[in-house]
């Protein structure tokens, strides 16, 4: 891809990518000082407006709920209303109607039971099409008068914001560079070239999640990030031949000395003797512990949490939720082997049947308890693990670099 305009520096100064980027919202966009002056109103004025508007809302939102409460008990009477006339009709015609009860008219079938059942789910629907047409309307109000305390507040929080006073003193130099800020799109052909990497910056970070700093990466290029890998390879306990894996076997002493003088040389004697050069070879230290799958299930108690769980099915009082599991293993076979529509709407029935106990059982207290265990024992091994490997690290750095850790 040919990048559009000049370069500066090598680096493209427009690119495609500009237009992909996505737009925020108008909440965070708009400038609420422009629009407080635009209003020209004082902060009592939106204060009261504020006010009238929480007041509004919370008259509607009463008035809604006891609307929508009577529109879930009709949109049930109408469910089941459908039901029983479609159980009628199958009953009378003595076939399964796939679409429901549509596709022909009732009215002009026989049978007295079909048209009581039809008049009852045609009242039941005129029922719900009345409090539909109270409900909705209260809704789409409330969602205006929600829109309007949110621009109110906003205006309320232009009035109290202060503008931070500008820090007197020289601004300190900033040795690191947040990844995410000094991005470049590589759309140029020189970034094919392998033999342009030894000039250019390369991101290396950790990945320990306890080390809070590391989320700030710092800009290195490739031949420190060598010696980084031939140093630190030691930890996972493996032989690096430096001339097979790196390329070259002299390695440059890293750190860098930044000040001439004996302590820049010890720290540059210490790190070239970790470093043989000469036989090729990392210093060997012992296997750091691992840790495994079991040993996992082990700390976070997964292995004692599902014991607890079929213990809990075993007992007298869940009875319903091993039944609703048998019934859904019947609706699986049934599944299978289904063969006409009314044996999947049977095993769909069953599926409905045991929805409720089943949703019943796994959100009980004892259960959602055992849960939240899990996750602090989660959170808990992790952590451990996670200090465990910084203390192996900063140990085998003090060992190498031969200083002490800043108090």
């Amino acid at each position: 891809v040919i990048p559009q305009g000049s370069e500066r520096e090598r680096r493209p100064m427009f690119s495609h990518y500009e237009k992909r980027r996505k737009v925020k919202a108008r909440a965070e966009t708009m400038d609420w000082a422009k629009e407080m002056e635009f209003q020209k109103m004082s902060e009592g004025a939106i204060a009261e407006e504020l006010k009238s508007v929480d007041s509004k809302i919370k008259e509607l939102e009463r008035k809604t709920t006891k609307g929508r409460k009577g529109l879930k008990e009709h949109e049930a009477d109408q469910s089941l209303a459908a039901k029983n006339h479609r159980t009628v009709v199958r009953k009378e015609n003595g076939k399964t109607d796939k679409d429901g009860i549509g596709g022909h008219r009732v009215e002009d079938e026989g049978g007295c039971e079909q048209k009581k059942t039809y008049r009852a789910l045609q009242e039941a629907r005129e029922k719900v099409r009345a409090l539909r047409a109270i409900v909705q309307p209260q809704e789409s109000q409330l969602r205006r008068l929600r829109k309007e305390r949110s621009y109110w507040i906003g205006l309320c929080r232009a009035v109290r914001a202060k503008t931070p006073k500008s820090k007197d003193g020289p601004k300190a130099m900033a040795y690191t560079t947040p990844t995410a800020m000094d991005f470049t799109v590589e759309d140029s052909t020189r970034h094919l070239d392998i033999s342009k990497l030894p000039e250019e910056s390369i991101t290396f970070a950790g990945t320990d999640p306890g080390i809070r700093t590391m989320t700030v990466t710092c800009a290195q290029t490739l031949g420190e990030i060598k010696a980084h890998v031939n140093r630190y390879a030691v930890l996972y306990g493996a032989e690096v031949d430096v001339e097979k894996t790196l390329g070259y076997s002299n390695l440059e002493p890293w750190p860098p000395p930044l000040e001439q003088g004996p302590s820049a040389k010890t720290v540059a004697n210490a790190s070239r003797s970790r470093v043989d050069s000469g036989s090729g070879e990392a210093t060997r230290k012992s296997r750091p512990f691992k840790i495994t799958a079991p040993q996992i299930n082990e700390a976070t108690g997964m292995r004692r949490i599902a014991k607890k769980r079929e213990r809990r099915l075993k007992r007298p009082e869940n009875s319903g939720a091993r039944e609703a599991l048998e019934r859904l293993s019947d609706k699986e076979q049934v599944l299978k082997t289904a063969q006409t529509m009314e044996e999947i709407d049977r095993a769909h029935e069953l599926h409905r049947e045991s929805r409720g106990v089943l949703r019943a059982f796994e959100k009980c207290k004892a259960r959602l308890k055992d849960l939240h265990n899990q996750r602090l024992r989660t959170r808990r091994a992790w952590g451990k693990l996670a200090a465990a490997e910084r203390e192996y690290v900063k140990n085998h750095a003090l060992e190498m670099l031969g200083s002490e850790v800043p108090s």
